[in-house]
């Protein structure tokens, strides 16, 4: 009986190494011959202008590329880019897609699985764009295929990237989008860009992804938002998604308050409220709650006045209970939690220190030795009441502005170098609710 030869994708330099020395010879030349008509004939096809694929085939699906966008050469060439479902990597032909499909198996994927319904049937994993490099540049590739504003394809090590999986019936993955977010930031910027591959969209991931990351806001304690300025279309779409889920809190906070037995005219609602429930930043909450003339501001008498229409919030809920696409997050899948954040004498060593929390967070307690220490000058003094004045005073000598450092660390929060301040905000308000065609025999559940 023939022994089993298992089957395992190997690179050329794999291949070479293996080789008796007499074969890795003739191998090596042959992939070097190879690599020599490539070049020329990317140099005899360019004409001055950098060839790229037409079409990007990914989950079993041929979709045409929209953007411009830049490969390695072994792949320029081709027509069609043949892209691996699970770890994203590409090719320039299926069949070489086919034998490494049978070897990349989900467990050493790139990044950390952090949430997962298994009623769906999807993962989310995170990805570090320092840790994380290689894979992280192959997303960025593809979105710049799709996305046409994207400029950002290889300075992504402060950046940590979502990824969205399909699970297959194998227990595979199939890729489906992600989006990315800065990792050290002291604004409340909590998506930067987004993408869904075109053969997923109308199926819900897009807003799928838009809840998680206020998920993570809200995770946080750092109500946020989109990065701006938006498309038209971006606009229109979180416009839509701030309103929905200002409708949603208010519904299942009302709802919890009449299980109570209080009545639905005493409940109390506030901006606060609103942000820790959605973690959806107040700016954006006020734009959406004026436009839609849902919240009043009475500065004379001190006053902010919430008028909501009652049978508004109860269709829109059975609207999204129904709708197929509709996929409902749930707060107890999330294993996350939110980074520490270094002061300024720290970052001089940051790649050193991101990468040692990197390997704590996946239990990975080796170190490799650095070739060389960085200078840290002398001590500089922040405190975190201070005002820009006060930090300038004490930091003359300091080359970065207030903005540019980080003041969290150990469990204290610092102030923000953004401060969003809505001037009626400062009032002692007095927050009335007000409804209208309140109808007491028409209740909907939400899980």
């Amino acid at each position: 009986m023939e022994e089993e030869i298992p089957q395992v994708y190997l690179s050329e330099k794999d291949i070479i190494d293996q080789a008796p020395p007499e074969h890795a010879k003739i191998l090596k030349a042959h992939f070097e011959e190879e690599d020599n008509i490539m070049r020329k004939k990317l140099e005899e096809s360019s004409g001055g202008v950098q060839p790229q694929p037409k079409y990007i085939y990914i989950s079993g699906k041929q979709m045409e590329i929209e953007q411009k966008c830049v490969f390695f050469q072994n792949v320029q060439l081709y027509d069609t880019l043949f892209v691996c479902e699970q770890c994203v990597e590409y090719f320039s032909d299926r069949d070489t897609l086919d034998r490494h499909y049978k070897c990349c198996i989900p467990n050493p994927l790139a990044g950390k699985e952090i949430y997962r319904d298994r009623e769906k049937k999807f993962v989310i994993r995170e990805a570090d764009g320092f840790y994380d490099s290689s894979f992280s540049n192959r997303l960025c590739q593809i979105g710049r295929c799709f996305i046409g504003h994207k400029q950002l394809q290889y300075d992504i090590e402060p950046f940590s990237f979502y990824v969205l999986y399909e699970i297959t019936d194998d227990n595979k993955y199939r890729f489906v989008g992600y989006f990315s977010k800065q990792k050290y930031q002291h604004t409340s910027c909590n998506l930067c860009c987004l993408l869904v591959l075109p053969c997923f969209q109308g199926k819900g991931y897009g807003r799928l992804l838009i809840d998680f990351s206020f998920l993570l806001s809200k995770t946080e304690h750092v109500p946020g938002g989109p990065e701006f300025p938006l498309s038209e279309s971006a606009d229109h779409i979180y416009y839509k998604y701030v309103l929905e889920s200002i409708y949603e809190a208010t519904f299942n906070v009302c709802y919890e308050e009449l299980k109570k037995g209080t009545k639905i005219e005493n409940v109390d609602l506030n901006l606060l409220l609103f942000q820790s429930l959605t973690g959806i930043a107040a700016k954006l909450i006020v734009k959406v709650l004026l436009e839609e003339k849902i919240m009043k501001v009475k500065k004379s008498k001190a006053k902010v006045e919430f008028k909501f229409d009652w049978e508004i919030i109860l269709n829109h809920m059975e609207k999204q209970k129904s709708h197929p696409n509709r996929i409902f997050l749930h707060d107890e899948y999330l294993q996350w939690g939110p980074q520490e954040l270094y002061v300024y004498e720290e970052l001089l060593h940051f790649p050193e220190i991101e990468e040692e929390r990197i390997r704590n967070s996946r239990g990975d307690n080796t170190m490799p030795e650095h070739e060389r220490e960085k200078d840290i000058p002398g001590h500089h003094i922040f405190y975190h009441g201070d005002t820009n004045e006060q930090f300038d005073k004490r930091n003359k000598d300091l080359c970065a502005s207030r903005s540019r450092i980080f003041v969290s660390k150990n469990g204290e929060k610092g102030a923000q170098a953004e401060n969003i301040e809505i001037e009626f905000l400062k009032i002692q308000s007095i927050f009335t609710l007000k409804f209208e065609h309140c109808y007491s025999n028409h209740t909907v559940f939400i899980a």
